[in-house]
């Protein structure tokens, strides 16, 4: 039997899902926005995993020093539209490993900066279409809360989340007082809201726990899961508020 050569290898979906929601879902490069949302309310992506060094011997920019897991690890991927990623392969004078990187990384900060734009337009018109959408009656078991005091930092700290995310984090705990004041009201007029919006996201927590997937693919998934195919800028970043309230206000990732 003739042994397979440049069997293509699998991109994790971690690696996927934390990239394409750090990309804010653009082009790194032409930024154009990469889904679509479908008649059933679902998104489709329709951007690219495009590899800096070349995930074969004759890819662009390919590196004989880099094990596969290298080459198919968040680091060396950057999220692409089909056109810009045809470009980069056909030119690698200018689109440099080095430059690739340069561009990522400035296309990263950018799509964070504009988050924090959208993030102090974020009023309780979108925090109720987002909460609304999160909650389901008879939510599983009340759980006992573990009331320990920990700091944003030390529990990012503790479930090794990165840079990014601890920014995105950040961000979004600057509407915590708008949203606790926000989610009183409502228990005010349905007493256990609270409880079951908090149980909503203890139990996607604990779902994507048994993964075994990273801490950064868990945000970005509690994240979609919150953001319910919104798709404009203002209503993802209240999602974003959210969630950043419940990291810290509830059970979810590890203190």
């Amino acid at each position: 039997m003739t042994k397979q050569k440049n069997k293509k290898l699998d991109i994790k979906d971690s690696n996927m899902k934390v990239l394409i929601q750090l990309s804010g879902s653009q082009c790194a490069i032409c930024k154009k926005k990469l889904y679509d949302i479908q008649e059933n309310n679902s998104v489709s992506n329709l951007g690219e995993m495009a590899h800096i060094c070349g995930e074969k011997p004759e890819s662009a920019r390919y590196d004989a020093n880099m094990s596969d897991s290298e080459r198919q690890s968040y680091n060396n991927l950057i999220y692409l539209c089909p056109t810009c990623h045809t470009k980069i392969d056909r030119d690698v004078n200018t689109y440099t490993v080095e430059e690739l990187h340069r561009i990522k990384k400035e296309h990263i900060k950018n799509a964070i900066n504009n988050l924090e734009d959208s993030i102090n337009k974020v009023t309780c018109s979108e925090l109720d279409i987002i909460l609304k959408c999160i909650i389901k009656p008879n939510e599983g078991q009340l759980k006992e809360e573990d009331y320990r005091i920990v700091t944003p930092q030390e529990k990012i700290n503790r479930n090794s989340l990165s840079v990014s995310i601890a920014k995105c984090i950040a961000m979004g705990l600057a509407n915590s007082n708008m949203i606790r004041n926000y989610i009183n009201q409502l228990t005010n007029i349905n007493i256990t809201f609270e409880q079951n919006l908090r149980n909503a996201f203890i139990n996607k927590y604990l779902e994507l726990k048994q993964e075994n997937i990273s801490g950064d693919e868990i945000f970005t998934r509690i994240w979609d899961f919150a953001k319910s195919n919104q798709d404009n800028n203002v209503a993802i970043a209240a999602a974003l508020s959210v969630v950043a309230y419940f990291f810290l206000e509830c059970d979810i990732f590890e203190k």
